[in-house]
């Protein structure tokens, strides 16, 4: 995670400066972040607004929580097509565990969740936080709130930090 490119920051305008004529006619694409990274990419928690990404060619991205609980962090999300096809086996090969199983065990440790109760998820030979939440009773907000965000990996305190340790790479 030290380093990580940064392809590009999403615009974020208001819906009423859409399709003006005096818009710029070769950013056509450009939309609002949450627009795409929710509705195209489904990956972004409630509370949580992508402003950034690693590559053209990925769904990988940078978020900043609007939460009060982690008001203002940066978070990292890596491609969750990209890390299933080619990162998880590594992590397992390189390392003998999974990045994420490891900090979703942690999570329903930390809230007092039975891990007998996830074991048919285990069986898939992955966790998945998704089904954690739709198919385990009884989990707490704070739970839930955690277990949304385990794919997105903290990476800064805040906006300004996160920018202090960008460096311009030459193209």
């Amino acid at each position: 995670m030290d380093l990580v490119n940064v392809a590009g920051i999403f615009g974020v305008w208001c819906a009423a400066y859409e399709g003006l004529p005096d818009t710029h006619p070769e950013w056509p694409e450009l939309f609002a972040s949450n627009q795409n990274s929710k509705e195209n990419f489904n990956v972004l928690p409630q509370q949580m607004m992508s402003f950034a990404y690693e590559d053209e060619s990925s769904a990988s991205l940078f978020a900043m929580s609007v939460a009060n609980e982690d008001f203002g962090r940066v978070y990292y999300y890596y491609d969750d097509y990209l890390y299933r096809l080619f990162g998880r086996q590594r992590m397992l090969d390189a390392h003998g565990y999974c990045y994420y199983d490891r900090k979703m065990q942690g999570i329903l440790t930390k809230h007092g969740i039975n891990l007998a109760e996830v074991k048919h998820w285990q069986d898939k030979g992955h966790l998945d936080s998704v089904e954690i939440i739709n198919n385990v009773e009884g989990l707490s907000a704070r739970c839930v709130f955690d277990l949304q965000r385990v794919k997105f990996i903290p990476i800064a305190d805040s906006f300004n930090e996160f920018l202090s340790k960008l460096t311009l790479q030459s193209c």
